[in-house]
């Protein structure tokens, strides 16, 4: 992360999942993203914007998306 003039940051990031309604996980078949992030840290938590991009899409997948959130990613 890297903050600017104190409140606002940019965070780069890579994502991975898989999804399966098994019992059981398939974990053969995973999705990764990569993006950026930007912050601005208020004084009730950090309001997240981040625009991200699939590295593997499948069919149908948007080449971009963009979420707008309030609070700490874990």
């Amino acid at each position: 992360m890297t903050a600017f003039g104190g409140n606002f940051g940019i965070v780069p990031f890579l994502d991975a999942g898989t999804l399966s309604d098994r019992s059981w996980p398939d974990f053969k078949d995973w999705q990764f993203g990569a993006g950026i992030g930007f912050r601005y840290y208020s004084n009730f938590g950090p309001i997240r914007v981040d625009v991200g991009t699939p590295l593997n899409p499948r069919s149908g997948d948007s080449r971009v998306a963009v979420t707008v959130s309030l609070g700490q990613a874990f």
